[in-house]
């Protein structure tokens, strides 16, 4: 706390840069720091007079900035385009001081230099897993470590709320944080794991030796330094559910398939009944008793699996999401990628503007599928039709880089599947042309104009 308000409270040519970096592993205590100093220098110690909290991962950067305008309840910002509110937004933030924006998962630096507003009066506080952030002009980022083994033993006894245990019970204790590496986020899981279940550290460390050996050649996340003991905690708290609640297990798996955060109570409702025999019967009256979802979920954030969000979502770690992923057959994980797929065709408006609140909470879940099918290949004529429809509404709020990439493989699925002649292969074509003409990219958009025409003009013929 003390460096990082060190560094944002300078004045003068030091403000300049504004901006202070929190970096680490991931499950380390990133964001708690944030949300710790947000308080502290709001409430306890007034420093600011505004906080606003984006999440900044590459999927919710732009969307989640241009939110802001929607607390603000800046002029317009219920009809305005994302280009248009983040503008907005970044004129607020330069003509007023005594803020503090807060990027949360700023997993590539330079994504941020679009969204940066240059005024020194504000401040800026980064939360990341990279470690270099010179583009940012940031020099010396914060880094956080994992626990002492001290403060690591303190955490168990608190957190379990077992102050007083004998010689056996400490042993497990130490052993316990040494194996997992005195990180936060593991240590946290199996403290939820053993509150959740009432067992002892002795009982939890057996346990955890056995999962251990078990894991040891599965493959490993490929992105970031994580070690083997958050896999492993990971998969005693994922057998746990398994064992209490089957359809828990099986939605977390969907989760697997989704965008990281905010992912909507709606989708399970309305997209319910392509998810799986079980699951779908465990969600058969969530349109009637509201409670059902989060009676559901309840299981998950026993063991801190999820998060639960505001505004009816709930959040799953990006990690967790690897994990699961990796613990899987790959017949395995194109069942649950088709399943997602599904779901969010299911609830996934066509693009009306009357639709673009719901399009809104969807949009970054689509986005997600689009990614997994660069590993997974899931080339299915219902794949096409949600990238098409999130594609169309990406084109319509202005995010043309967001959108090129779905309206392009929409349209390759479309030809693989039903044809290069097919009618829906035409109406795929106008929209990337659609698209193309909307950047001006004119050269590039005629062709695929001419290719839909000649596609209608040949069934126009047959039909005569």
């Amino acid at each position: 706390m003390a460096q990082i308000h060190e560094t944002l409270g300078q004045t003068g040519t030091a403000a300049i840069n504004q901006a202070k970096a929190i970096s680490g592993l991931g499950g380390v205590g990133k964001t708690q720091t944030a949300i710790e100093y947000a308080y502290r220098y709001f409430y306890d110690q007034p420093t600011y007079e505004w906080v606003f909290w984006v999440n900044a991962s590459d999927l919710t950067l732009a969307a989640s900035f241009g939110s802001i305008a929607t607390d603000l309840a800046l002029p317009n910002h219920e009809t305005q385009k994302l280009d248009e509110k983040i503008a907005a937004v970044s004129h607020w933030l330069e003509t007023h001081d005594r803020w503090l924006l807060i990027f949360d998962n700023l997993d590539n630096p330079k994504s941020l230099q679009p969204f940066r507003p240059n005024n020194p009066k504000g401040r800026i506080l980064i939360t990341s897993r990279a470690q270099r952030f010179d583009s940012l002009g940031v020099a010396y980022p914060i880094t956080l470590h994992a626990m002492t083994a001290t403060e690591a033993h303190q955490f168990l006894r608190h957190r379990t709320e077992r102050t007083s245990i004998d010689l056996p019970e400490q042993q497990a204790v130490e052993a316990l944080a040494a194996a997992l590496g005195y990180l936060p986020l593991a240590l946290e899981q199996a403290a939820a794991y053993i509150v959740a279940k009432g067992v002892s550290f002795v009982a939890y460390l057996r346990a955890y030796e056995k999962r251990r050996l078990q894991l040891l050649e599965k493959q490993q996340p490929q992105t970031g330094n994580y070690p083997n003991s958050v896999a492993t905690t990971w998969a005693i708290n994922f057998e746990a559910v398994k064992t209490n609640s089957p359809a828990a297990a099986d939605l977390l798996n969907l989760s697997a398939f989704l965008a990281p955060d905010n992912i909507p109570y709606e989708l399970l409702a309305f997209g319910k009944d392509h998810m799986g025999e079980l699951l779908s019967g465990a969600l058969a009256d969530a349109l009637e008793d509201e409670l059902l979802i989060p009676e559901l979920l309840e299981e998950l954030t026993c063991y801190s699996l999820i998060q639960r969000e505001t505004a009816n979502c709930y959040s799953i770690h990006r990690m967790v999401q690897e994990v699961l992923r990796d613990g899987m057959d790959e017949a395995t994980r194109l069942a649950w990628l088709g399943r997602a797929v599904e779901a969010l065709n299911a609830v996934f408006p066509s693009g009306e503007f009357e639709t673009w609140q719901q399009c809104a909470r969807l949009v970054e879940h689509g986005q997600a599928i689009e990614r997994h099918l660069e590993y997974i290949p899931y080339h299915t004529v219902s794949a096409g039709r949600l990238l098409n429809n999130v594609g169309i509404y990406l084109l319509d709020q202005g995010r043309y880089r967001e959108a090129e990439p779905l309206l392009v493989q929409s349209l390759l699925i479309c030809e693989q599947h039903l044809g290069e002649t097919h009618p829906d292969v035409a109406s795929s074509l106008n929209n990337l042309a659609g698209l193309y003409q909307s950047q001006g990219r004119y050269k590039e958009a005629e062709p695929l104009h001419l290719h839909a025409l000649s596609i209608c003009e040949q069934h126009l013929l047959l039909r005569q």
